[in-house]
């Protein structure tokens, strides 16, 4: 994704999340990040990556929290999740674009 080697959505929301999950004390000691360093990671992603601001889906996701990725797979046909939420994987009403990363 840092290259710009496989295609992907990001969303401004999407970007947020990540910031705080990567702001988080333990995940920064964890990868040996400063803050500043998270930052210019994010940039660095949202730069190889095609920032959309989806409009609201109508598909309800099954963890409301998650509606966000939702929206963005509703927004590009092509779109395609890769996650290891279970509850996500096993309720997509489109069950060939949400996949494991296994």
């Amino acid at each position: 994704m840092l290259g710009g080697e496989l295609a992907f959505l990001l969303s401004s929301e999407l970007l947020g999340r990540y910031r705080a999950v990567m702001a988080r004390a333990k995940i920064r000691s964890r990868l040996g990040l400063s803050i500043e360093e998270v930052d210019q990671l994010l940039y660095r992603l949202a730069e190889h990556g095609r920032v959309i601001e989806p409009p609201p889906g109508t598909q309800p996701s099954p963890d409301r929290g998650d509606q966000h990725l939702w929206s963005l797979l509703e927004a590009v046909e092509q779109a395609c999740l890769v996650t290891g939420d279970q509850l996500l994987l096993e309720n997509c009403p489109w069950p060939e674009r949400v996949m494991s990363p296994r």
